[in-house]
């Protein structure tokens, strides 16, 4: 499993990545030691287009909550 940490996102703390499992967990600011669970079809996707929003400079928040609203990430 990877994580990757935030230091400049006012809403996700960490993401981590479980690809054997196709799933991915976000931790926000407000609660960063829980993790929010999310079954995830494509992850090597997901990690190629968080990787993009992140050298853009976009909020992860809103690409997470994007994700979640089209079916990407389905809660578990």
């Amino acid at each position: 499993m990877n994580v990757i940490e935030f230091t400049n996102s006012s809403a996700v703390s960490k993401v981590s990545i479980d690809a054997v499992e196709s799933r991915v967990g976000v931790a926000f600011t407000y609660s960063p030691e829980k993790y929010y669970m999310f079954q995830c079809d494509n992850v090597d996707g997901f990690v190629e287009s968080l990787n993009k929003t992140v050298s853009a400079e976009e909020s992860v928040g809103k690409f997470i909550s994007q994700l979640r609203k089209d079916g990407t990430l389905t809660a578990i």
